[in-house]
């Protein structure tokens, strides 16, 4: 199977947003991206107008604070897109703002005016050159194309393609996919909550109301009894989608209990815990604060963990030596993240995910076949054995479904 390399010079839309959060991401960022902001109308409360959107924010995270950077990325770039990211910045109040424009006509004078509001004007070439490290080309690109399958499992276009005997979505299949985009939305907008505490109380939210959602998508293309979340997702295309987006979902629940735990040590409020109001969540953080240290690395790990190895990890060959030295850690500290995502999952079990263990292979619950199937590849690009992985084939075979590629 071949993965296209991105021509980086004539990178445009969101190809252009995948690679700029790709060179953040091999750089140890966590990387949310696509974030939305909409708001009710004020007349109307069932519509929706939307204010603003960033490409992308990313996050190193420590026990005493947290860095971020927000990015806007334009194929061109004009002074109107310039002084909108400007405002957006000015509202979020990122540590550094960085706004990559690929063939802007007017890239010189954009680059100054960049240095007199503090935002960072680049290609995304001089992003690679500035910060380069060996090696860091390939890293990009398996971010890359990490970030296209995600993509591409929101997108209606290559969910028909993938789907067998079709042309479009039935009425059925588009009311599923209609709760998918809105799902996806509400998720993406949660930053809109500059607070931690806010946004756990927001995602926590989100996860009461679309409980067992998988099986919800199941249900509502009319097909006969829902099985399993698990098996409706190897069955249906559609349920692949749908478990993408739990599965960000869980990975934002991490992040923010990450953040929460930051912010509980660092303000001034001795209160502040108690301002969540899920109790689960609650109990989550105080699991982070309790392993302080390991917690703020967990982002990093749980990113690579997940998106680029499939979710899954061999223990009895050399795979967690193999992640360790990509996230620049002690085989050691992989026991130690693995430790507490153990210690976490049993505090929200009622969520319906986890870590199971079968013969020494570890696996992260409810990771698309999708993105089981590119850690798959992407072992068999970094020379690890594959032979002790039974579903490989069944996980290539979505891959390729999904992508279109072979």
């Amino acid at each position: 199977m071949v993965f296209p390399v991105p021509p980086i010079s004539s990178l445009s839309s969101f190809a252009l947003e995948r690679y700029v959060a790709s060179i953040f991401q091999a750089h140890g960022y966590f990387v949310k991206r696509d974030l939305l902001w909409d708001e009710n109308l004020v007349l109307d409360t069932s519509r929706s107008v939307n204010i603003l959107q960033a490409d992308g924010l990313a996050y190193l995270f420590a026990p005493l604070g947290e860095s971020k950077i927000l990015i806007e990325c334009k194929g061109g770039g004009t002074f109107t897109d310039f002084f909108k990211f400007s405002g957006i910045a000015n509202l979020v109040r990122p540590d550094s703002s960085f706004f990559v424009c690929n063939n802007s006509p007017n890239f010189d004078e954009i680059h100054k005016l960049g240095e007199k509001l503090n935002i960072t004007v680049l290609q995304p070439n001089n992003i690679i050159s500035r910060f380069s490290i060996p090696g860091i080309v390939d890293e990009i690109n398996y971010w890359f194309w990490a970030n296209e399958i995600q993509d591409f499992l929101f997108q209606k276009e290559r969910l028909i393609e993938a789907i067998t005997g079709i042309t479009a979505f039935s009425s059925d299949q588009t009311a599923a996919y209609s709760e998918i985009k809105k799902y996806n939305a509400s998720l993406s907008k949660v930053w809109t909550e500059f607070k931690p505490n806010d946004q756990a109380n927001s995602i926590a939210k989100y996860f009461e109301d679309n409980r067992d959602f998988v099986r919800k998508i199941w249900r509502l293309q009319g097909l006969r009894k829902a099985p399993e979340a698990e098996i409706a997702t190897s069955q249906n295309i559609l349920c692949e989608s749908a478990a993408n987006i739990v599965l960000k979902h869980k990975v934002e629940y991490l992040i923010t209990a990450v953040r929460c735990a930051i912010a509980t040590l660092t303000s001034t409020d001795p209160t502040f815990l108690e301002t969540i109001s899920d109790d689960t969540f609650r109990a989550v953080v105080q699991k982070m604060i309790d392993s302080i240290q390991v917690a703020c690395r967990l982002p990093q790990f749980l990113q690579v963990w997940i998106y680029q190895f499939g979710g899954i990890l061999n223990l009895n060959n050399n795979e967690v030596s193999v992640i360790a030295k990509l996230i620049n850690e002690r085989d050691e500290t992989i026991k130690l993240f693995i430790d507490l995502l153990e210690d976490i999952f049993r505090v929200v079990g009622s969520i319906n995910w986890g870590i199971s263990k079968t013969a020494g292979i570890l696996e992260f619950k409810g990771v698309p076949e999708s993105i089981r199937g590119y850690g798959i590849w992407v072992r068999q690009k970094k020379g690890i054995d594959i032979s002790t992985f039974v579903f490989k084939e069944q996980w290539i075979r979505r891959l390729k479904l999904i992508t279109g590629y072979s």
